[in-house]
């Protein structure tokens, strides 16, 4: 799997109870550069409560337990997810999601939705990673099932009174 097969999943699983679209990489011919778009994608989708949530992500895709440098969620990403949430408000999900390929049957996605985006400004600042001791106890994951994403679980783990990102 490559980080654009894992983009289409993302979409995959948002449709299956409402919308998604990822956002074209920008390629300027001209200048030959690529321009930033604020974030991969966004759509909705319907909670198990029948609620309709906006969600804007950003997804990144690690092919084994590795360090993912924090460089990779660049500044613009994280302000633009940050200002979705900041503007839709609470009912709003704007999420960086990591899918890490444990084994072939485990891959694990991790998420940091709404104001837990903020881990981020410090770690950036001191050129920090997440290593891969990290990502094996960290608990702020679903599993991939039937290569879909289950944003209901995300929600319902999110929302639990032991949730740590």
């Amino acid at each position: 799997m490559l980080e654009k097969d894992f983009n289409a999943l993302v979409v995959a699983s948002l449709k299956e109870s409402g919308y998604g679209y990822k956002i074209p990489d920008m390629f300027s011919s001209s200048t030959q550069q690529r321009s930033k778009a604020p974030f991969d994608g966004f759509g909705y989708f319907t909670d198990e409560h029948g609620v309709g949530h906006p969600v804007y992500f950003e997804s990144k895709y690690l092919q084994k337990p590795k360090s993912f440098p924090i460089s990779r969620f660049e500044p613009h990403q994280q302000e633009s997810l940050q200002q979705a949430y900041k503007i839709l408000g609470d009912n709003a999900i704007a999420i960086l999601l990591i899918c890490v390929c444990f084994t072939s049957r485990d891959k694990r996605v991790f998420f940091w939705m709404n104001e837990d985006l903020d881990e981020f400004v410090p770690r950036r600042e001191q050129k920090d990673n997440i290593y891969k001791k990290e990502f094996e106890k960290r608990t702020n994951f679903v599993r991939l099932y039937r290569q879909r994403i289950d944003f209901n679980e995300i929600l319902n783990l999110r929302n639990s009174k032991n949730f740590k990102s």
